[in-house]
């Protein structure tokens, strides 16, 4: 009977180390560690000039001045810009305005509003520009890398007298 009881005992002390053994798996395996994760996601609105062209500058002087056939229909268009390059990874608008309501310079009076934009070459130049309010020309999605051709048309009448007119336009690109 003892050697039994032996068995039984040790029987009992190999269960229960067991059940030890098992129950400690059991706790290293639900042991949880935990981490941080920080991602920095930065605004992009970038707006510049195409580096394959001068769009900072319309030089309509010298030998690129206006002429008489231009003055007969009312206007000069296909005036080159540049290109802008938009690079953002918001919904955007692109606006402009001009630094006053009037051309500075000259002997007369030209208002800024005589001088139109056109966006990629559509040929419609239905941005007119103002001295007061900047307009929007042009409507982004986002994220995306885009560039946008910029012409000008200038009106010309019988009131603009001789002399060299200059104003100055500023793009804004603005997040929605």
């Amino acid at each position: 009977m003892k050697t039994h009881i032996v068995k039984l005992n040790g029987l009992i002390v190999s269960i229960m180390s067991i059940i030890v053994i098992t129950a400690s798996a059991s706790v290293l395996a639900a042991t949880t560690q935990n981490v941080d994760v920080d991602v920095e996601i930065p605004q992009v609105l970038e707006l510049s000039w195409s580096p394959l062209d001068i769009g900072s500058i319309v030089d309509l002087t010298g030998a690129n001045k206006i002429m008489l056939p231009e003055f007969i229909i009312g206007y000069r268009d296909r005036i080159n810009g540049g290109t802008l390059v938009v690079s953002t990874n918001s919904y955007w608008d692109l606006a402009v305005v001009a630094s006053a309501d009037l051309f500075t310079g000259g002997s007369g009076i030209k208002p800024a509003t005589d001088l139109r934009i056109d966006v990629d070459n559509a040929n419609t130049y239905v941005y007119q520009v103002s001295g007061i309010n900047p307009i929007t020309i042009f409507r982004g999605q986002a994220p995306n890398i885009e560039s946008h051709k910029i012409n000008y048309q200038i009106a010309l009448n019988a009131q603009d007298t001789a002399g060299i007119y200059s104003i100055d336009l500023t793009y804004t690109l603005i997040k929605n």
